[in-house]
């Protein structure tokens, strides 16, 4: 397997479960077989075509960014919460 592939591979797997159903619906939109037991879905991704590639990390490129976005709304809260919402006398 390639590294591209690999890389791939460990990004879909470290990503939060709630997001492998979209990866999964991404396999299962272009047919590729997907096997499935009580420890999962498994796939080989070996073969995949560069389009189904390229899809699955624009999908993966967006959670990113969409995960940065909240981390940074946070942080502005957290921020705002210090600054007009202490108890402590200024």
């Amino acid at each position: 397997m390639s590294a591209h592939l690999l890389d791939l591979k460990k990004r879909i797997e470290n990503i939060d479960d709630i997001h492998h159903k979209k990866i999964l619906e991404i396999f299962l939109k272009h047919n590729i077989n997907v096997s499935e037991n009580r420890n999962g879905c498994f796939i080989n991704i070996s073969n995949l075509s560069p389009e189904i590639q390229k899809e699955i990390n624009e999908f993966l490129k967006y959670i990113n960014k969409q995960e940065k976005t909240l981390n940074d709304v946070e942080k502005i809260k957290k921020k705002y919460k210090k600054n007009f919402f202490s108890n402590e006398e200024k």
